[in-house]
Order: structure tokens, then sequence, then C-alpha cells
């Protein structure tokens, strides 16, 4: 069974050789121990495929040591016996020779100790890897005097490495060496993109839905507008007064006929609150608001409009909320209320401050009916909606 498997270039052939002469003077190991392809005796035997003879001492051997040189860097089957031998956890113990680094090493064996020819002490080192292979092979170590001679010499030798390659391998290598790397970067290029174009379509993709969702937003603020702007226009007949609730509307008919703005924004607030079952002095709630008789709010509206010209009027209110953003939310009653002259200049104004005349902002009266809520923007979109039901009906 081979116990230690020698890595290295061909074009190493005499270095490995030093190597073994080192490892069988320092442990009480055979040479049937060590396998070095090179080396006669060792060579690997015809009528089998090298990959599946090199898998197959990898799997039987205990431990590796891998002689890295500048050639050995560049051939295939010293990556394939690195690789092989980390991926089965195999003892890894890499000896470099000059010009070499850790980060020259391939893959994750970048962080496996070894043995530098450039260290301070590579031959301390090299005691060390006996000591290991010693305690991991459960074997002894020689005393012979010949162990330090034979070490030495193989240090002499790789400090002094150079390639045995031809000048047109070596070209060869590098041409091939940097074809790799730019296909490689090639390759990561093409995946860049790739990943890239997919993120590209996500996004497309996210947007068209999003735009899709805001077109369908559009088109339903389009159709409210609409309902509302057809009812903008003051209607030419009489207002019927009909109410859900039973409620009289000729007091306020009157005195919107008179123009008399104030009274009539105090009596709309009064009819308001007999529709819900309030009195005078009382507001709104929240489910009121929502549920409020359709027919009386479209004939409080078409009242309004008929006698204000269409100046004044629910549905103009409702039309100017939907064009500061028809959001239920402060900022939107703020712009609302800047837009009909509820505020100026940032404040609110109090109710008889408010300019009852046809002079006044488009869309400031009826009032006093949302002065009692609190929450205005939020009643004036609930009447828009009781509005458009109104029409439809």
């Amino acid at each position: 069974m081979t116990r230690i498997f020698i890595s290295h270039s061909h074009s190493d052939k005499e270095i490995a050789e030093r190597l073994v002469d080192f490892l069988l003077s320092a442990l009480e190991i055979e040479e049937k121990d060590l396998l070095c392809t090179s080396i006669p005796g060792h060579q690997l035997i015809f009528g089998k495929s090298i990959d599946e003879q090199l898998k197959t001492y990898l799997n039987e051997t205990i431990g590796l040591i891998a002689l890295i040189t500048q050639d050995s860097l560049r051939s295939n089957w010293v990556i394939f016996e690195l690789g092989s031998s980390w991926a089965m956890s195999k003892l890894v113990i890499p000896i470099m020779g000059p010009g070499i680094n850790y980060d020259d090493l391939p893959g994750p064996l970048k962080n496996y100790p070894g043995v530098r020819i450039e260290d301070e002490n590579p031959s301390y080192r090299l005691t060390d890897v006996i000591n290991q292979l010693a305690e991991t092979l459960n074997i002894a170590q020689k005393t012979s005097a010949k162990k330090e001679v034979k070490k030495d010499y193989f240090l002499s030798q790789l400090k002094a490495w150079q390639s045995n390659l031809s000048h047109s391998d070596l070209l060869a290598q590098k041409q091939v060496k940097d074809l790799s790397l730019k296909l490689q970067q090639s390759e990561d290029l093409y995946r860049q993109a790739q990943t890239q174009l997919e993120q590209q379509k996500a996004l497309i993709l996210k947007q068209s839905e999003k735009l899709e969702f805001l077109q369908q937003k559009l088109a339903e603020k389009e159709s409210i507008m609409a309902q509302l702007k057809s009812q903008l226009s003051p209607p030419t007949v009489e207002v019927d007064l009909k109410s859900e609730k039973g409620i009289n509307y000729t007091k306020l008919h009157d005195l919107l006929a008179q123009q008399k703005w104030k009274e009539a924004d105090y009596e709309t607030y009064l009819c308001m609150m007999a529709a819900v079952g309030r009195n005078k002095g009382d507001y709104f709630r929240k489910d009121e608001i929502e549920n409020f008789p359709s027919q009386d709010l479209h004939t409080i509206d078409q009242l309004w409009l008929k006698y204000s010209n269409g100046h004044f009027g629910l549905s103009v209110q409702q039309q100017i909320w939907l064009e500061v953003g028809a959001k239920i939310d402060y900022d939107t009653e703020c712009r609302l209320a800047d837009r009909v002259g509820w505020r100026k200049e940032g404040d609110w104004i109090s109710y008889d401050s408010l300019e009852f005349s046809l002079s006044a902002p488009k869309g400031q009266l009826p009032y006093k009916f949302a002065d009692f809520v609190g929450l205005r923007g939020f009643c004036v979109s609930s009447f828009a909606s009781r509005l458009v039901e109104c029409k439809n009906k």
C-alpha cells in the first residue's frame, strides 16, 4: 500500500529523486511505501488510464507531498493530484521552490502550511515535515547521519531549480495559460451580463406591473372626475327636493335663492344633522359620514350648484379634492383647504372669517358641516363616493 505520494512535474524528476532519497533516509519506510511516478520502479502501469490509476493511488495513500515549482504549476496532472487529495481530506504538504508563494497555490491549498525554499530556515521546516509524517504514519525516524546530508542535498537542488522545459514548451504553456485566463475573464463577463440582463428583465416587469396599476387608478379617478364634472353644470330645471329621511329642504331652497350664503350654510348643516338623526350643536360620526343618505346629499348639492351657478357645492369640493391628491390624510386636507379658502397663509381661519359671497374662492361653501367633523378631507372624500352612487341610480 502506498503511504506517501510525491506529486511533481516530470521536468522536476531529479529534485523528486533527491526528495525520495531524503525520505528513505529519514523514516523507517521502504520504497514501496512511496509513489513517485518519474522514478524507475514507480511508474504507472500500462493498460489503464492515468487518471483512474492516480485516483486509486491517491485513495490508498495517507499523505501527499507536493513539490511545487513553476513547471508543476503548469502541469494539469499536478493540479489534478492536488485537487483530488484535498477533496479526499488527505494530508497535503506543499514544498515550494524558488519564486513560489502561498498565493500561487491552487484553490484552498493557499491556506495550507508548507515549506518555502525562500523561508529563513527551510531546513527546520523540513524537519517538522518528517516529524508530522512519522506521527501520522505511526512509524519511527532513522538516526543515520546520512539523513542531514541528503536533506541538505535536496534543499540545495530545490534552491537551484531551473525549468527543464524547452523554450517552445514554456512559450506554449504561457500561451495556454494566457488563453485560459482570457477565457475565464470572458466567462465571468458573460455571467455578469446574464445576471444584469435578468435583473433588467425583473425591473422592467416590475415597472410594467406598476405602470399598469397606475393606469388603472388613473382611469378610475378620471371616471369619477368625469361624473363629478357632469354635476357641475347648474341645473336648468327646478331641483326636486327629495329626501330619504323626510327632511324639508324648502328653507334651504329659499335661502340659496336669495343668495343668503351664511344662513344657507348653517341651514345645510342643520339639515345634514337631521338626516343622520342628530340635533343642532352635534357632529357627524365616521359611520354616519360613510352611510349618509345619497338622495339627501344629491338634493343639497344640486341646490348649491343651481343658485351659485356652479361656484359652490359638494361636487365642486370633491373635484378639487381629486385634483389635490384624493388622499385621506392631513397634507391633502390642507391642500384642499388652501384651494377653497378654509386656510390662509398656512393657518386655519375661523368660521366667521369666511367670505360668504360669490367672490369667495370656488368650493368654499358649504362648510359648516365639515367644520364640525374635524376631518374635513375624510368627509369630503366620503361624500364624493356617495354622490357618484346617487348619480348612477
